[in-house]
């Protein structure tokens, strides 16, 4: 990976602000956790291949205090699970971490360690919702919006031979821009020219429409998951 295309940052500590943990989560864990996220988070700026991303990422030596774990072990036996996109550079990426603890929410047996789990996602959203990122996120998608018309019109004119990547039918005479992975997933890639190609607008509007129903469902599925929760924290769907 390209140094000028990838930057990575410290955030400012002062910018986290954690809410104070439970009275039932272990003290020593929580302290760890808090003193790794507040003092050892970074902001990666990815504009690779198209991209343009704002991640949070923790060094790998912080996950076993992050998660915590309670070995050298179990952190090892984390870290070996993950996929490549998840790690860079020795940092993994704040998504791999919440997902860890969405599934610890989902499958915790006792009220102390789901609270427990909860206590990490409501830490790592200190990180990522902090000011900072946030602005940077902002600013991100402004330029990307206002680029969106332009690379549009361009990529349509440049694929205007080409088959419906949605149905693979011929293309017709109205057709439209398709994002391959969504935009709700990737917003970073929404002027990536990998990502992108026509789609005849009559079977891209029918394929958006199935995606809101199975949108639908994954949301009802989650607010019946985070039903009782104390933290109040957002519960991943499951796809």
């Amino acid at each position: 990976m390209s140094n000028d295309l990838i930057i990575i940052e410290p955030i400012d500590p002062n910018d986290i602000t954690i809410p104070d943990a439970a009275q039932t989560i272990n003290k020593v864990k929580a302290l760890a956790r808090r003193n790794a996220i507040k003092n050892h988070s970074l902001v990666i700026h990815n504009r690779e291949l198209g991209a343009n991303s704002i991640e949070v990422v923790q060094p790998r030596e912080n996950i076993k205090a992050v998660l915590g774990l309670d070995s050298d072990k179990e952190a090892r036996l984390f870290l070996s699970n993950l996929n490549d996109d998840d790690v860079y550079d020795d940092n993994v990426l704040l998504p791999a971490l919440h997902e860890h603890a969405y599934i610890r929410v989902e499958e915790a047996e006792t009220p102390e360690a789901e609270e427990e789990a909860l206590d990490i996602i409501q830490c790592l959203d200190a990180a990522v919702q902090c000011p900072s990122v946030k602005e940077k996120r902002t600013m991100i998608k402004e330029q990307m919006d206002s680029k969106w018309p332009r690379f549009r019109n361009e990529q349509l004119k440049k694929h205007s031979d080409g088959v419906c990547v949605v149905s693979h039918k011929t293309l017709g005479d109205k057709i439209d821009l398709h994002h391959l992975t969504p935009r709700s997933d990737k917003p970073e890639d929404t002027l990536n020219p990998n990502n992108v190609g026509p789609a005849n607008s009559q079977d891209h509007q029918q394929y958006h429409s199935e995606e809101k129903k199975h949108s639908s469902k994954k949301m009802r599925r989650e607010k019946k998951a985070i039903e009782g929760l104390d933290l109040g924290a957002t519960v991943k769907p499951k796809s």
